[in-house]
């Protein structure tokens, strides 16, 4: 119970190289205990994310933690924007369930709390992949 099934596991390298192009994972490796799978995945990604930052290193010296730094900023200005329309549409939508003899407050806080999780999640996946797919002028 726990291992990746042979097809599950080509599902699982299909969408994490997509995020890490340049990690070395093989779905053999993943058919096994779910801790091993995650420390081989963890230990693939880490070797990639250093790979990455060596080769931007290799550009200009501290280019990787600028590029980082950078694209970091750029999807938090972008997430922060769509979170604080998104919050306005929960307002109107927290108004309108005070008919329905729901607190506004407790629904604002609540949805408002889903919409942070998924900005957050989205911040990572985004900073990360952006990361993976900056070439850098030589």
């Amino acid at each position: 119970a726990g291992a990746a099934t042979d097809e599950v596991a080509e599902m699982l390298v299909s969408k994490l190289l997509q995020f890490f192009p340049a990690a070395d994972i093989d779905a053999k490796h993943l058919a096994v205990s779910k801790d091993a799978a995650e420390s081989y995945v963890l230990s693939a990604v880490e070797a990639a994310l250093a790979a990455k930052h060596d080769s931007l290193e290799a550009v200009r010296s501290g280019l990787g933690v600028e590029a980082m730094r950078y694209l970091a900023l750029v999807q938090t200005d972008l997430l922060w924007k769509a979170h604080l329309k998104n919050m306005n549409y929960v307002k109107e939508f927290a108004g309108l369930k005070a008919y329905a003899q729901m607190d506004p407050l407790t629904v604002y806080r609540e949805e408002g709390l889903k919409y942070y999780d998924s900005m957050l999640v989205s911040f990572r996946q985004n900073t990360v992949y952006s990361f993976f797919q900056y070439q850098a002028k030589q």
